[in-house]
């Protein structure tokens, strides 16, 4: 069943729209979500998203990374007792995983994932270029992580 897998840009919360319905209000913190529109059609490949307007999208396997990195950091810890095998059998699962887990449609702009719906042709891997241009310059998107102001020297001290 396709789904948008989203974030709440206020509180984090996780939010999850099926398709054609509209954006509801966070449950966490109540306030009204800041998408544009409902969700798109479980028939229909995403070109434009939802819950931000961006249109900007990569794709990759649905798949828990963190999960990926344990399978390769197990095999890698125990490769000196199991003659390297460990490796040989963590790459053969990964390729396992590769080939039959389906695809992800995540936008570059707010993050939100797209499972389910029909992979659109024009997105393709991720692009830390593409990731730059589309980043969030301003509004709820916009990284919450900002650049501290130089520190300044305290009255009376001579400048740097």
């Amino acid at each position: 069943m396709p789904a948008i897998d989203t974030l709440c840009p206020e509180c984090d919360a996780r939010l999850l729209v099926a398709p054609g319905r509209p954006l509801p209000a966070c449950a966490a913190c109540g306030k009204p979500f800041p998408g544009l529109g409902p969700a798109p059609p479980p028939d229909a490949a995403p070109s434009t998203c939802a819950v931000c307007g961006g249109s900007g999208f990569y794709v990759q396997k649905d798949f828990n990374q963190n999960l990926g990195c344990l399978i390769f950091l197990a095999g890698a810890a125990l490769a000196p007792w199991t003659r390297y095998l460990s490796l040989v059998a963590g790459s053969a699962l990964d390729l396992v995983l590769y080939l039959f887990l389906p695809t992800a449609t995540i936008c570059y702009t707010c993050r939100s994932v797209y499972r389910g719906y029909p992979r659109n042709p024009a997105h393709g891997a991720y692009d830390p270029n593409t990731a730059w241009e589309q980043r969030p310059r301003a509004g709820p998107w916009e990284h919450k992580t900002r650049v501290p102001p130089p520190r300044r020297a305290p009255p009376g001290a001579a400048p740097a």
